[in-house]
């Protein structure tokens, strides 16, 4: 995370390194760094539905449970419709 804010004030310093376009995208990416899916497995039933929306991001483990094999693996929208698309509602963002 140091990395993200040292690229940040490098970005804001008198002599800008990098368009306003590349810094925007970048502090986009420092935003979504500050939370990530969670599965609380005691409430998941296994239905699978986060692994169809974001297969990238959501797994079943052994017990038939979700989980979190990559929180980077979609972009926030595509996490955002798995999390409302658990029927048991098990899957939320955490802060980081």
């Amino acid at each position: 995370m140091d990395e993200g804010r040292n690229y940040v004030e490098n970005c804001l310093s008198t002599e800008p390194k990098i368009d306003h376009k590349d810094l925007n995208l970048h502090i986009l990416w420092i935003l979504i760094e500050l939370k990530k899916p969670r599965v609380d497995r005691s409430i998941c039933e296994g239905y699978q539905v986060c692994v169809g929306i974001a297969p990238d991001v959501f797994d079943i483990n052994e017990e038939g449970k979700a989980y979190v094999k990559d929180p980077q693996g979609a972009d926030e929208k595509t996490i955002e419709e798995a999390i409302m698309g658990c029927p048991t509602q098990a899957i939320s963002w955490e802060e980081v």
